[in-house]
């Protein structure tokens, strides 16, 4: 018996690529929402570590004082990219800034009327750009805005500060700090770190509300979960309907499980509706939206002639002893709406991950 390799060698290089990554990332982390006390802001700073690995850090700016202090200690010698970006940036509202407190001369001293850590610090403000660069993190699927951006040169065992500060027209837009150029997630993360990735869809940091949830991502979690359970539940039909030929155990099953499949198939094409519709209300139908509703009524319309058409017939096969013969002009077009699942469900597949990675 000869055994091929290729199968596992496809899954082995699959696996690869999804864990694959230019560089290390680090762990989210998250704005406590805790006050800085007057008396001693820096004794309560929030630390941050893994700075040397591609990191972001979610905050809000709230409270009586809308300030939001970090501390890092450099676990090397070495040059960092830091920026600190905010969401859904729309011209003119908040833009909050970012100071670095460092010890050292490797940046330029700028005079802030604020209070230094110690007397061996001073204030370097990181570069705010003139037009703020767009950022789409496709595995968090959040929209971002890069306020300010600068290479920092930091030396090993150095503690610096990083000090947020709001604009004259302060909002509880949420800001992120970032250290790294590369992505700070990756596709295992939503495994690895699905918590983090959680909290960044509700929002649940710093001292706002937890149940401020994003209707894109309402939209696309329906779509998903639709479209998973909807595949789920055509690929076992199918699969029942091409072994029928041969066990009639098979064909058994399928005749069984045909009040329930009508009853799972036309749920979750509702739920598919609904994701659609949430989430391309708020995005816009044009362009690749389009494509997927074209893609959507395929699927729905290939639904209806499996539960209205398809599965009647077989319903009312005959069953003797727990088999049944399904006839061959049914398992015929059972084939045919199979080929119409398998490239309507592809291309779906293929043209909504274009659409969260764009």
């Amino acid at each position: 018996m000869r055994i091929s390799l290729a199968p596992i060698a496809l899954v082995t290089a699959a696996l690869g690529l999804l864990s694959a990554s230019p560089a290390l990332a680090s762990a989210p982390q998250f704005d406590k929402g805790s006050q800085i006390d007057q008396s001693a802001p820096y004794d309560t700073a929030q630390v941050i570590d893994g700075v040397f690995q591609n990191k972001e850090v979610y905050g809000k700016l709230g409270g009586v004082i809308p300030v939001d202090i970090y501390k890092f200690t450099a676990e090397q010698d070495g040059g960092e990219q830091i920026s600190i970006m905010v969401a859904d940036h729309p011209a003119g509202t908040d833009q909050p800034g970012l100071l670095l407190a460092d010890p050292t001369d490797a940046t330029t001293a700028q005079d802030v009327s604020l209070p230094l850590p110690a007397d061996n610090y001073h204030f370097a403000r990181i570069t705010p750009l003139d037009n703020p660069r767009a950022y789409r993190d496709p595995i968090t699927f959040q929209h971002y805005a890069v306020l300010a951006d600068q290479a920092v040169t930091l030396k090993k065992g150095t503690v610096y500060y990083l000090v947020v500060l709001p604009s004259s027209s302060t909002t509880s837009n949420p800001y992120v700090i970032r250290f790294g150029t590369g992505s700070a997630w990756k596709v295992s993360d939503f495994f690895t770190h699905f918590s983090g990735w959680w909290r960044v869809q509700t929002s649940n940091y710093g001292d706002t509300s937890p149940f401020t949830f994003i209707s894109t991502m309402l939209g696309t979690i329906l779509l998903m979960l639709g479209l998973g359970l909807l595949i789920g539940v055509v690929f076992i039909q199918e699969l029942y309907a091409m072994l029928a030929n041969r066990a009639k155990a098979a064909g058994y099953l399928l005749i069984k499980m045909q009040p329930y499949s009508r009853i799972a198939i036309w749920v979750n094409v509702v739920l598919m509706a609904i994701g659609a519709f949430v989430l391309f209300d708020h995005t816009g139908w044009y362009g690749i939206p389009f494509v997927l509703t074209v893609i959507f009524i395929i699927i729905a319309a290939n639904m209806a002639y499996v539960t209205f058409s398809l599965s009647r017939r077989v319903e009312q096969l005959e069953v003797s002893k727990r088999e049944a013969t399904i006839p061959f002009g049914l398992r015929k077009r059972w084939f045919f709406s199979s080929l119409v699942s398998l490239f309507s469900f592809g291309a779906f597949i293929v043209y909504f991950s274009m659409f969260i990675t764009r």
